[in-house]
């Protein structure tokens, strides 16, 4: 069942994955599922329902970096950008080997244009998870941004050619960043 989880959270399918961890829950009491049920409520967009599930785990837990995570993205979600650095950094000094947390706070930095910021917490959690297509794609945004084309075109190639199994919207989010690179590239060639 855990297993069949994590497939309907990676695929995207939130409604279903909240009511097999709510089965779960009631099944098995354990108190790592609230963390997961609270991130599958978020991403579906029921925040209110995220946030109950994560206040409670805290109640039966200890804070730690994925609790703060949760919470990063939910201050994300509401558009509070400074709670969301707050929390991103708490998890960050709980464990800095979250490469999750580095992309994450990457994103904040990024929308408040600290761009050296941005970079280095990309690097950083490009460095702890290589594998990530997450971060891959966010670099490859990052390179596309400074117009190193084929920096970007490089990573997002990678990631095509890989065996990783994407979900459908980060393949056609690779597609329309390749399209882009294209288009940037006859741009230049225009201005010459």
């Amino acid at each position: 069942m855990r297993e069949d989880i994590q497939e309907k959270l990676y695929s995207g399918e939130f409604e279903d994955a909240i009511n097999m961890i709510n089965y779960e829950i009631a099944e098995s009491g354990d108190p790592d599922l609230y963390i997961q049920v609270a991130t599958a409520y978020i991403e579906n967009g029921q925040l209110e329902e995220g946030k109950k599930a994560i206040d409670y785990y805290q109640t039966i837990e200890d804070p730690n970096d994925e609790v703060y995570e949760i919470l990063g993205v939910y201050y994300l979600k509401k558009d509070d950008v400074e709670t969301t650095k707050e929390y991103f950094s708490y998890g960050l000094q709980y464990n800095p080997m979250n490469a999750n947390l580095h992309r994450n706070i990457a994103m904040v930095y990024k929308m408040e244009g600290l761009q050296d910021e941005y970079f280095n917490h990309l690097q950083i959690s490009v460095n702890l998870e290589p594998d990530s297509y997450l971060t891959m794609i966010a670099l490859s945004q990052a390179y596309i941004e400074n117009y190193e084309l084929d920096e970007a075109e490089e990573i997002l190639q990678a990631i095509v050619l890989s065996d990783v199994e994407l979900p459908d919207d980060k393949t056609s989010y690779i597609k329309l960043l390749l399209n882009k690179i294209n288009e940037l590239r006859w741009a230049i060639l225009w201005k010459k």
